[in-house]
């Protein structure tokens, strides 16, 4: 923190400075104090002490992870501060202010008001720990709509030079966090990893636990970007150990979004729609209705293109979506919400929103997260079918080749090659489709990634049938619906196809399909079977076939876990109160506290070369973790002792998936089909998309 104000009582210079002193060295001591100390003196203070006073609580705030109380306290300092002639004051309180900007929104006058405050501390000439703070915050509202990456580069690698130079540390870690948040380049989003580890060093000496977060989601990302799938799940578990014992809601919600994120990979579609509804209800503690709908719509859209069905959530969540964000010009927005009106039917509503972008590529890729950006507009242009558009397009991707289409969002993503080679059968350049589709298999299988698999495959048989191989096409095809089958995939839906005629159902148009497959769960006195268009299919007697059969006779209503368990008898065993969590918080300060030795001993041990340290430090901390895990749940939050409720939770979600699993390997489709609508946890829900072409009941003819 910085030194204590000059204040002219020394009484009140004395209680300010214990918040600098050792025993205050918790930022929620910290806050204490403040706090007291603003209630105690504030109204009696000159505008420019309470403002370094609302500063200091700002920054002790913000290190707390309580963003907004933080930038309440930094608009009260800017307020004060703005009579004052002290323009690093106003410099911290209007970077501070600015930290909660909305990147999607242009805001001409706060760059305008950090252009003139960067002036003035430039015309005093050399470098100072602020001015580093104002280039990052310069960098970051660079990217507000009309985007200009490079003069947000350009200012943030300008800002790390200069912490560089002062040799601060505190500045450094500033200046890093906006360096990656302003990154668009692919060659700059590859250094990510490395950045990460200074990062991380630097959050862990500075015991700065909101940076060390960032610093985890650089590695996640920069690993999940190359197809690393394994690297970034142990990210994951290191995440989810620290998330468990972290006061802040934001480990918690991170660990969550990667744990789905990896589900969402591996093939576990119901599993990971199970940690969005939970990231979404914990979400709903701090954040708006606005924020809860966003966090749920990326990774449910994303799922829906990917496995090839609609998550029943979706089109709720749109509507939602759609009225939050309609008038927000952010390139990234609109092409969401215009290539998720494709998906949803409305092809000439998502083309006609994304006709703008659609045809400048290039400013697309100039906006923040370009990777997930042109992989939809990607989408878009292919369902369009110009080959005119499909080229600009093609041309703009080419540069992420090689990579997963994602940076920093929290959505199941596709290889940069698959939508390269979709493009290029548009074009009509069938060898580079051809080398791309396999590229695209080849980085999906290296990655271990089966949903990722199915569909690659797919798009090079698509590829090997246009260049007129169809022997080969048919064999590739029998393969991707083989991989397909087993993790509940659809191929080829619609939208991933170019449209041969145009559609125009009307904006949010659903219609009910005419054509929908009719389906039956059966249960007669020789068992259980799936009958569909008249064809029996014997499936076995599970538990979970009686709690999924319960969910189809009543669908969108809400069932207890409890009840599906058979605890709603009357002659049911009582239910177990809530034991408490499993760590306690004196645990958990331990816990956290020997991490944090151990992920100092290890930097120290890599700087000095120390593989024997370096080896024993990794095994405890690895230790730690396991048991972390086993005390916790996913994504880190606590998880009662082992209650009646929680078991039927866990009892109820695994008999239900393995009786999905049961029916996708008699029926794809049907598995596909129930992944995307069961919804499991506390409360289970059969949810079919309105729009789906299956229709599945339960019928009992015992």
């Amino acid at each position: 923190p910085p030194p204590p104000p000059l204040f002219n009582d020394t009484a009140t210079t004395e209680i300010y400075t214990q918040v600098n002193s050792s025993a205050a060295s918790d930022v929620y001591k910290r806050q204490d104090l403040l706090d007291e100390f603003s209630g105690r003196f504030g109204d009696d203070l000159p505008p420019r002490d309470a403002a370094l006073v609302a500063a200091d609580l700002g920054d002790v705030l913000h290190r707390a992870g309580l963003v907004e109380e933080a930038v309440t306290s930094f608009e009260r300092a800017a307020q004060l501060a703005r009579p004052t002639d002290d323009v690093e004051l106003r410099a911290r309180a209007e970077v501070g202010r600015q930290r909660r900007a909305n990147l999607l929104m242009p805001d001409p006058d706060g760059r305008a008001t950090l252009a003139a405050i960067d002036a003035e501390l430039a015309a005093r000439g050399g470098d100072s720990a602020v001015r580093v703070a104002v280039l990052g915050r310069r960098a970051a509202l660079a990217l507000q709509p009309p985007p200009d990456s490079m003069e947000a580069v350009a200012f943030a690698e300008q800002g790390v030079a200069m912490a560089r130079r002062l040799g601060d540390p505190d500045a450094l870690l500033g200046a890093l966090e906006e360096w990656g948040l302003a990154i668009v380049d692919p060659e700059d989003v590859d250094r990510l990893e490395d950045a990460a580890a200074e990062l991380m060093a630097l959050a862990l000496h500075a015991e700065r636990r909101d940076l060390l977060l960032t610093a985890y989601e650089w590695r996640f990302v920069g690993r999940l970007r190359h197809g690393d799938l394994d690297g970034a799940e142990r990210t994951v578990r290191e995440v989810e150990a620290l998330a468990s014992v972290s006061p802040s809601p934001m480990w918690q919600i991170t660990a969550l979004q990667r744990r789905m994120l990896v589900q969402s990979l591996r093939g576990d579609r119901a599993a990971a729609s199970e940690l969005v509804g939970e990231i979404a209800a914990l979400g709903a503690r701090f954040l708006d209705p606005v924020e809860v709908r966003a966090i749920q719509i990326g990774p449910r859209a994303s799922m829906s293109i990917v496995y090839g069905s609609v998550d029943p959530d979706v089109v709720e969540l749109q509507r939602g979506v759609v009225a939050d964000f309609d008038a927000i010009p952010a390139p990234f927005i609109q092409i969401a919400i215009a290539a998720l009106e494709v998906v949803l039917g409305d092809d000439d509503g998502g083309l006609r929103r994304a006709e703008r972008w659609i045809r400048t590529p290039e400013v697309a890729s100039q906006s923040p997260n370009p990777p997930t950006t042109l992989g939809l507009l990607a989408l878009l242009a292919r369902r369009l079918g110009d080959a005119a558009v499909a080229e600009g397009v093609r041309r703009e991707l080419a540069r992420f080749g090689g990579r997963l289409a994602s940076q920093f969002d929290h959505g199941t993503e596709l290889p940069v090659d698959h939508h390269l080679a979709g493009l290029d059968l548009v074009v009509g350049d069938l060898e580079s489709a051809g080398k791309h589709a396999h590229a695209a298999v080849r980085f999906a299988r290296s990655m271990g990634s089966p949903v990722l698999e199915a569909v690659c495959l797919a798009r090079l048989a698509e590829a090997q049938a246009a260049a007129g191989d169809t022997r080969q096409a048919a064999a590739t095809h029998a393969t991707a619906e083989g991989v397909a089958e087993r993790v509940g995939v659809l191929l080829d839906p619609p939208w991933s196809r170019p449209r041969v005629t145009p559609v125009a159902p009307g904006r949010g148009s659903r219609a009910r399909p005419s054509g929908a497959a009719t389906a039956e769960l059966l249960r007669d006195a020789d068992g259980w079977h799936l009958v569909v268009d008249d064809e029996r299919r014997t499936l076995p007697d599970l538990a979970g076939m009686r709690m999924l059969a319960r969910l189809l006779t009543t669908p969108d209503v809400d069932v207890g876990a409890d009840e599906l368990a058979g605890r709603h008898r009357a002659d049911a065993p009582p239910v177990e109160s809530d034991l408490g969590p499993a760590l306690d918080a004196r645990a958990k300060r331990e816990y956290r506290g020997r991490i944090a030795e151990l992920q100092d001993d290890i930097l120290d041990a890599e700087a000095d070369h120390d593989l024997e340290r370096i080896a024993r430090a990794r095994a405890e901390l690895d230790l730690l973790i396991d048991e972390l895990q086993r005390a916790a749940g996913l994504g880190g939050r606590d998880r009662p002792q082992r209650s009646s409720n929680e078991r039927d939770r866990i009892n109820v979600t695994r008999n239900l998936g393995r009786a999905v699993t049961a029916i996708e390997r008699v029926h794809a489709g049907i598995g596909g089909h129930l992944r995307a609508a069961v919804g499991t946890g506390h409360r289970c829900v059969y949810r079919p998309d309105p729009t789906a072409a299956i229709r599945l009941a339960f019928v009992d003819r015992r």
